[in-house]
């Protein structure tokens, strides 16, 4: 393709890109305007469950790595398919 072709296809992907970007943020800040209009009743109990529950997410990322480092069929791309059992 010569490249005024593709040149003017990326403007035009730019140029839809920005305008639907565009509108959601219009559309989100009308619906929060209107449909909203109290704050949420939250308190700290949200945040201090996800964090009890985030300090556990190094051990399963170290358990995750270790099971893909021990396993040898992403190294080695053999599969071994095991027996249908009917």
């Amino acid at each position: 393709m010569p490249i005024h072709f593709i040149y003017s296809n990326c403007l035009n992907i730019t140029f839809l890109a920005s305008i639907i970007i565009m509108n959601q943020r219009l559309s989100e800040r009308i619906q929060v305007a209107w449909n909203y209009r109290l704050p949420p009743a939250m308190d700290n109990s949200l945040s201090d469950s996800v964090l009890s529950i985030m300090k556990y997410a190094p051990i399963m990322l170290l358990f995750n790595g270790y099971w893909l480092m021990d396993n040898l069929q992403f190294f080695d791309n053999v599969w071994h398919y095991k027996d249908k059992v009917t």
